[in-house]
């Protein structure tokens, strides 16, 4: 009965203005528009990068020809792909010198992402789909949409035109399809969940590590300050606050300065967030112009081409 009402669903009214699938059955040509977008708008991007990144390099290579050649950064050609290898010989600790310790933290989000999703589509493709498209094939179901075979397998059938009858109908089902496969979707729902958060624990401790020695390494006054608010009377003392940081083990305290009027220096602060948010806007608007610019460059060059004319 249920393939029959799955059938009836499905087909179209005369008037032609009804059509049951797209409301019952998921449409195979929903996930192929999804990849088709995703394959061009990435394309796309991919070759656009490709194309300016050796004619502009002053915005894609800025960082590298500001910064001390002591870094070592690797020269990367200027062919199409040419880049890439070079790319890939770029270590952590290059990274974190030239970029930051934010450009390595999301950097290393990333790779962490690539890894464990590279290995939960291995089972996915090695194990689970083989299990499916196998016991969906031999459940007696040839030819049905995944969907109504799945709802065969997980509760069979029921009878519309008859009293429903518990005991017999989880008798036949029993007895009819076997599900033992479905303790495979169970082992690997825990199974992903244990590598996922095994994987996102491992990275976050490693983050931590370098973190840790990163900022260890830097020498400048700002680095190597902190501000402590809201202090108890009794810690209102230079001394006091010296051995209590010491105490911590986290190094020796050069010097400790008592600020009791914080409005000032806030307010500085303040205004040097919001002169760098207009900085960011400007530049952006910046960028956005030059791109207009450029293409309209390009269209009028090629419309006063002799080529055109001809």
């Amino acid at each position: 009965m249920m393939d029959d009402l799955f059938d009836y669903a499905t087909k179209k009214k005369t008037n032609g203005t009804c059509n049951g699938a797209d409301y019952l059955r998921p449409r195979n040509v929903d996930i192929t528009v999804q990849l088709g977008l995703s394959l061009v708008l990435g394309i796309s991007a991919f070759t656009t990068f490709c194309i300016l990144r050796p004619r502009w390099s002053s915005l894609y290579a800025a960082r590298k020809r500001r910064l001390d050649p002591t870094i070592g950064l690797p020269a990367l050609p200027d062919t199409f792909f040419g880049w890439i290898p070079g790319l890939f010989r770029v270590t952590e600790e290059q990274v974190l010198a030239s970029a930051g310790l934010d450009a390595f933290v999301f950097l290393s989000f990333f790779k962490m992402s690539i890894r464990l999703l590279s290995i939960m589509a291995f089972f996915a493709y090695a194990v689970l789909l083989p299990v499916n498209r196998h016991f969906m094939s031999d459940s007696g179901h040839h030819g049905k949409h995944p969907s109504t075979a799945m709802l065969h397998t997980v509760y069979g059938q029921a009878s519309l035109d008859g009293a429903f009858e518990p005991s017999r109908h989880v008798s036949a089902v029993a007895k009819n399809n076997d599900k033992a496969h479905l303790w495979a979707w169970l082992v690997f729902t825990y199974f992903f969940t244990a590598l996922t958060i095994y994987i996102v624990n491992k990275e976050t401790f490693r983050v931590i590590r370098v973190r840790q020695e990163y900022l260890g390494t830097q020498s400048t006054i700002t680095d190597r300050t902190f501000r402590l608010t809201g202090l108890p009377s009794n810690l209102k003392d230079e001394q006091k606050i010296k051995e209590l940081i010491e105490g911590l083990e986290i190094g020796q305290v050069e010097t400790v300065s008592l600020c009791r009027n914080w409005k000032e220096l806030d307010g500085l602060v303040a205004q040097r967030e919001a002169m760098l948010r207009k900085l960011e806007e400007a530049s952006f608007l910046v960028v956005i112009v030059v791109v207009r610019v450029v293409a309209l460059v390009v269209v009028a060059v090629r419309r006063l081409s002799p080529w055109n004319k001809k």
